[in-house]
């Protein structure tokens, strides 16, 4: 399953060991922090840390975290069990045991780097915070200083750490701190990790004065990417969002209307990456749905592809969208059979997945497709089945559940009769 690369917590990652797994026997390694990374630098890959344990260790993290095996020394087979969970609705309070929704560093881990912006904005979003702000306005009341100032002072310095504090700085000052927008744009998709993302959230901060200057980078970059076959961001394998996305997204509600107008730009693109910030903006771009419903039309797979996951994290107005979601789980479009991979998915494929996770996330308020999604089951793409299946159970009705049953009872196999069976 192909999806773009998200800041946000909508996926995680379980991995489980069934044996003892020391590191000798290659334990998986990850490398924190590295979900907001457009890449994998040699530096981070210095990062790296092992995740060891006895059998039935545990290991949770966002999907997007590098992570690799470690080196097998003792001539062993290594085996994990990987879950992968999707969020299905955007967070309206905390799903853990919180006890308090203001963002506090941790004392006990240490990061390469200060990015208490970047954390206290997505931790505030995991609370449900309608502000995503909330935590780093409490801990910045304070003014920091003159913005034109903290500007020179960002151009003369190149250590990383103190470039980040001055930017720091400029968040503090939110919306009095306009005159620094073309030089945060500047830094995005471009320089140190750590600098862009400051960039993109202190961007967000700064709020509706900075939507109009972004959205023009964004048709700057979709211009750009129009002398490719294929947006070069666009990779089967990662694909990577204009950091000018999340910024918009980090604006908030403000920025919706300007995404829904940029949703006609020419740009495949620029459209890409609207798509994606409104989807990044839950139930705050419940006013994009009419306009997102019509972009379902487009010729383009891959911004289908988005349309579709943003209708499913928005989750608004869901009635009048649920129908036209569930066709594409048998709509044939011939342009759309070019493949992905040799030998794997085509894009066929990854639009009917990306159908089936959309009307599973949205549980009993599809219960208009239960038709279609029971069709969906015998998908020659596996993961069209699985997402049905699931969809199908959240859906909760008799008639849901006998289909699974059914389908369920055609898949059953007995691995006592397999000479080769691994367990």
């Amino acid at each position: 399953m192909v999806r773009p690369r998200q800041h946000y917590s909508r996926y995680a990652r379980i991995m489980y060991y069934p044996q003892d797994t020391p590191i000798e026997l290659g334990s998986t390694h990850v490398i924190p922090g590295t979900q907001f990374n457009q890449g994998i630098s040699d530096a981070d890959r210095a990062q790296a840390i092992p995740v060891d344990g006895e059998a039935g260790t545990v290991s949770l993290t966002h999907f997007d975290v590098g992570h690799a095996a470690g080196l097998n020394t003792v001539n062993q087979p290594r085996h994990m069990v990987k879950f992968i969970y999707v969020r299905a609705v955007e967070p309206v309070t905390p799903s853990w045991n919180c006890l308090s929704r203001q963002w506090q560093p941790p004392q006990d881990v240490q990061a390469p780097y200060d990015l208490n912006l970047t954390w206290s904005h997505v931790w505030d979003w995991m609370c449900g915070k309608r502000d995503r702000y909330h935590s780093f306005r409490q801990k910045n009341i304070l003014s920091a200083g003159k913005v034109s100032q903290l500007v020179e002072d960002l151009n003369e310095v190149q250590e990383v750490n103190i470039r980040l504090q001055i930017i720091h700085q400029i968040a503090a000052l939110s919306a009095e701190a306009t005159d620094a927008i073309p030089y945060l744009i500047e830094m995005l998709n471009t320089g140190h990790q750590a600098i862009r993302l400051a960039a993109i959230y202190t961007l967000g901060i700064i709020g509706q004065p900075a939507v109009e200057p972004l959205i023009a980078s964004l048709k700057e970059s979709g211009v750009r990417e129009e002398a490719h076959s294929v947006p070069q961001p666009w990779n089967e394998g990662a694909i990577l969002m204009d950091d000018t996305a999340f910024a918009l997204t980090a604006v908030g509600s403000s920025a919706v209307e300007a995404l829904i107008l940029a949703l006609d730009d020419t740009s495949e693109w620029t459209r890409i990456n609207v798509a994606f910030a409104l989807g990044e903006l839950d139930s705050h771009a419940a006013n994009a749905v009419p306009r997102l419903i019509q972009c379902l039309n487009d010729k383009s797979h891959r911004f289908v592809r988005t349309v579709l996951d943003a209708l499913g994290s928005i989750c608004q107005n869901v009635p009048t969208f649920v129908t036209d979601i569930s066709q594409f789980l048998l709509k044939e479009e011939p342009s759309w059979e070019e493949g992905l991979h040799p030998g794997f998915w085509a894009a066929q494929d990854q639009i009917r997945v990306n159908a089936a996770m959309a009307l599973t996330r949205l549980g009993q308020d599809a219960g208009a497709a239960e038709d279609v999604l029971i069709q969906a089951l015998d998908d020659p793409c596996g993961y069209v089945g699985a997402f049905a299946m699931d969809a199908l159970r959240r859906l909760d009705s008799t008639s849901s559940k006998q289909a699974i049953m059914s389908y369920l009872e055609a898949q059953r196999w007995d691995e006592s009769i397999r000479q080769d069976r691994l367990y």
